[in-house]
């Protein structure tokens, strides 16, 4: 978050695929989404998981950063980051 709002990571007119390697490059975690591979596919069933993930995504690794490039602008902006700092601080300082 902070490497957006700092202009040192751009997102504005990127293709996925670039903004992907670039994610990895800097070292963000992919975070995979789970899935349920117990369940049988029905015919016409789709989870929302699965609803705007194409096959090209899944191969780019763009699944695997769903958790930042889902991520509502809002959560964006200087107040949002410093909000998570502080509550990040009062998590790691806290009592045991």
């Amino acid at each position: 978050m902070t490497e957006f709002i700092e202009g040192k990571l751009v997102v504005a007119g990127r293709k996925k695929q670039e903004l992907v390697a670039d994610l990895i490059k800097r070292k963000y975690t992919p975070m995979p989404r789970a899935t349920n591979k117990a369940a049988p596919k029905v015919a016409g069933n789709v989870d929302d998981e699965e609803v705007g993930e194409s096959a090209e995504e899944a191969i780019s690794g763009a699944a695997d950063f769903h958790y930042l490039l889902s991520m509502p602008i809002d959560n964006l902006t200087m107040e949002k980051v410093r909000r998570v700092g502080r509550h990040a601080e009062g998590m790691s300082g806290g009592s045991a």
